[in-house]
């Protein structure tokens, strides 16, 4: 392939014509198709039956009342995060940061209520309230820097996401926060009045996975009902047009970053409180850098990110627990995961854009 005028390439990538539901359907379905026939190629490669692999990934996921359960705990954390994710990019703002907001609102959290002396019936609004705050003002805190500095977002929050994670190592590696009677960097279970209440019995479905859900339907309200969400929209546009009406662009940029980091900050909440009852430096398996997959392949919908969420909770616990069903190698749960992502994110982006032909300069 050659270059043609004046060094551009022939071709460029271009926004689609809408082709309706039923293209986007048509795609999704291909990406489904074609993630089934890698999976079976993987598991042939691996020695194991197809058939039984693919029993195992659905017993894990959906087969019984505790999987069904454990699948919804952990798309919590990823509606969360993935909803979060959406306000940002809604307004071309790339936070990539989510991770480190997710520990920022955990760690806040903590620190809230393992400092205050606080009655066991506020100790769980406290937590909720300083978690969001504390994600929310790690993700503005980048925000600033590119309104005030012009430093890129994408660069700050990849930075601020290793930033946190070194604080948290200092504060549970024989810090103020670690647990005396543990050689691991974690702290203390928390009492139990702290815990957030079980949905359902003998699982680990927590209060946070209905904070979840409501958080992605006000999100969607508030995108597409309010004049807030008509500036977030317009902003993504062109922020311009917000300055010559007279908008704050810099006040909109900063809101709109902690929005997002205290959605993720929540997700941080919700593993502390909710599933470990402690904090600790494994307390996320990648939840802020899948959200941000998660949101691209709802294409942005708040709504869309609940389904999605889902789909990965549901193939993130059946591939826990594929290597003792069938005896498969643990490496490849990572791969039948990262499959799934790869062709269903190549579909949502395939579903927005196409390859065209560059014009010609005359």
């Amino acid at each position: 392939m050659s270059l043609q005028d004046g060094g551009r390439l022939p071709f460029r990538i271009e926004r689609r014509p809408d082709g309706g539901r039923g293209f986007w359907i048509q795609t999704f379905a291909l990406a489904a198709i074609a993630s089934l026939l890698v999976t079976a190629l993987l598991f042939a490669i691996a020695g194991a039956n197809v058939g039984d692999g693919f029993a195992a990934l659905v017993e894990g996921a959906v087969g019984s009342r505790r999987s069904f359960l454990e699948s919804l705990t952990r798309a919590t954390p990823l509606i969360l995060t993935g909803v979060g994710t959406v306000v940002a990019f809604r307004a071309r703002i790339w936070n990539v940061g989510q991770e480190g907001q997710f520990f920022a609102g955990a760690m806040a959290a903590y620190w809230a209520t393992h400092s205050l002396a606080a009655p066991a019936f506020v100790i769980l609004p406290i937590a909720l309230a300083a978690g969001f705050a504390g994600g929310g003002a790690y993700a503005a805190f980048a925000g600033w820097l590119k309104a005030r500095l012009g430093v890129e977002e994408v660069i700050s929050t990849v930075l601020l996401n290793y930033i946190i994670l070194y604080a948290l190592s200092l504060l549970l590696l024989n810090g103020p926060w670690s647990d005396a009677n543990s050689y691991y960097q974690r702290t203390p279970v928390l009492p139990p009045e702290a815990w957030l209440p079980l949905l359902a019995e003998k699982s680990h479905l927590h209060l946070g996975f209905i904070l979840a859900i409501l958080a992605a339907i006000v999100v969607h309200v508030l995108i597409n009902r309010t004049a807030f969400g008509f500036e977030l929209r317009a902003f993504g546009s062109n922020p311009r047009v917000l300055a010559l009406k007279g908008k704050g662009s810099a006040r909109l940029l900063v809101t709109v970053m902690a929005l997002s980091g205290g959605l993720s900050g929540l997700a941080g909440v919700g593993e502390v409180y909710g599933v470990h009852h402690r904090l600790l430096e494994g307390i996320s398996a990648g939840y802020g850098y899948a959200g941000i997959m998660i949101a691209i392949l709802a294409r942005l919908n708040p709504l869309g990110v609940i389904l999605a969420a889902f789909l990965f909770g549901c193939l993130d616990n059946a591939a826990i627990t594929l290597p003792v069903r069938i005896g498969v190698p643990s490496a490849l749960s990572d791969m039948i995961q990262a499959v799934a992502l790869i062709m269903f994110v190549g579909a949502a982006a395939l579903s927005t854009y196409r390859i065209g032909r560059t014009p010609r300069v005359v």
